[in-house]
């Protein structure tokens, strides 16, 4: 159970260029009982585990998939170098996850900014009346506790409109909408008219605000890991060894009054405890003996979750960069945003491409043609002639329906607190369960860090 197959080590370490390799043997057979078992080998899910192996206690970490770092996977670049297909960026503020890859050796680099040639914050720096909604944003998030959002004032109001309805009640330049629509769309993957205006303040509350948010220069995609973010999850799980068992998702959750018992198709682990660290989403595709308490069973049923489309356009050199441009573009005709993705090594020249998939064709060679016909008029005909294009659809994976949280409106007024309780010997993991940066790698860790707390206080 959980043999890695030769193919399936070979190309995830040729996937992510990695030079940490792991043992060929590692993780073939479950053990019979461990202290803790967690579900899901992403970065919540590892540092659980690490922070449990530190303080002496027995682990399996469950993976369906054929390689650790869930959401974060890292797509090697011909010639050499990585990009990232999932989580990629980190900034200030994130210190749980920059201690993490400081303790691994895993260096960053800065996103590059060059000369600027209209980025979303410049936009935004020249609309007074943009400005005016941010100020507001702000001092509705002042208002709303991190770890309990659902007790702010005003909580039901807020989670019962969305965020369309609150824009619409202010008289906007339809400019202004399109700004903030576009910053939702590029931070959440959703429609402003889809999304509770409470999640969205809760959203900005835990990435300190709306600027720290959607910024580069100071923000949430001011630097990227030389290697790819999902180095980070390699290095944790090479550690942790044949405790990760992949290739074996779980069917089933036993909870008894002295145990969990953890059933794959083969095998069945018993522990003391169990971490759960997986979106609310995923996690609701366990089958739980005894059901769940009707609210957390809510939470889970009713969690919506963006698929996240990212495409990589892969050229000789950075040649806009010879032209005085940075690489960014707010937006297109089917193109969310654009950024320059190029190594930290100067070479390839890479534009990343974030968009939604609906709105693409079926066909990987159309979707190509459309993309780059998009970013002729903000980089030039050179954009036709990429070498190499690199595509992560997460609505194909099967096992992360997704990579954002677009909470409907009420969902979070009446299921929040069950988000993060535990349920007698189950606890929650995984990064929107964070108070702190939910959604991005840095929640993760932190979700990963508090769950191995909780468990090691619960004896």
């Amino acid at each position: 159970m959980g043999r890695i197959r030769r193919r399936d080590f070979l190309g995830a370490v040729t996937t992510i260029g990695a030079r940490a390799a792991f043992p060929l043997g590692w993780g073939r057979t479950a053990p019979p009982a461990v202290d803790v078992a967690i579900i899901g080998a992403g970065l919540a899910g590892l540092v659980a585990a690490t922070d449990l192996v530190a303080q002496g206690s027995t682990v399996a970490v469950f993976e369906a998939k054929n390689r650790p770092g869930g959401r974060t996977v890292s797509q090697a670049l011909p010639g050499g170098g990585v990009v990232d297909g999932g989580g990629a960026w980190v900034g200030p503020t994130q210190d749980a996850i920059l201690a993490l890859a400081q303790r691994l050796n895993v260096p960053t680099f800065p996103t590059y900014t060059g000369r600027s040639d209209g980025t979303l914050e410049q936009s935004a720096a020249l609309s007074t009346e943009l400005l005016g909604i941010v100020g507001e944003f702000q001092t509705l998030t002042a208002a709303i506790s991190r770890d309990a959002p659902w007790t702010a004032p005003g909580a039901a109001e807020l989670d019962q409109m969305t965020i369309a309805d609150w824009l619409g009640r202010r008289r906007l330049t339809p400019a202004t909408v399109q700004q903030v629509e576009a910053a939702v769309r590029n931070s959440l993957g959703g429609a402003t008219d889809r999304v509770s205006f409470l999640w969205w303040l809760t959203y900005l509350r835990s990435a300190g605000g709306y600027r720290i948010l959607t910024g580069l220069e100071g923000g949430a995609r001011e630097r990227r890991f030389v290697g790819g973010s999902q180095l980070l999850a390699l290095r944790l799980a090479e550690a942790i060894g044949q405790r990760v068992l992949l290739n074996t998702p779980v069917i089933r959750v036993v909870q008894k009054s002295d145990r969990i018992e953890v059933r794959t198709r083969v095998a069945i682990v018993e522990a003391r405890r169990l971490i759960v660290a997986m979106s609310p989403f995923d996690a609701g595709r366990l089958e739980f003996l005894p059901a769940l308490p009707p609210q957390r069973q809510a939470l889970m049923s009713s969690w919506k979750i963006a698929s996240g489309y990212k495409a990589h356009l892969v050229y000789p050199t950075p040649f806009w960069r010879a032209a005085g441009f940075n690489g960014i573009m707010p937006g297109g005709k089917v193109a969310a945003e654009t950024f320059d993705d190029t190594p930290p090594e100067g070479a390839p020249g890479v534009i990343l491409v974030t968009a939604d998939r609906s709105s693409l064709p079926r066909n990987k060679n159309e979707r190509q043609l459309a993309l780059t016909e998009d970013l002729v008029r903000a980089f030039g005909p050179p954009v036709r002639g990429p070498t190499a294009f690199l595509e992560k659809d997460w609505s194909t994976d099967p096992w992360n329906a997704g990579c954002h949280s677009v909470l409907p409106p009420g969902l979070l007024t009446q299921t929040g607190e069950s988000l993060r309780r535990p349920i007698d010997r189950i606890h929650w993991a995984g990064t929107e369960t964070s108070d702190r940066w939910n959604g991005f790698m840095d929640g993760a860790v932190r979700s990963g860090h508090r769950a191995a707390t909780e468990v090691l206080g619960a004896g």
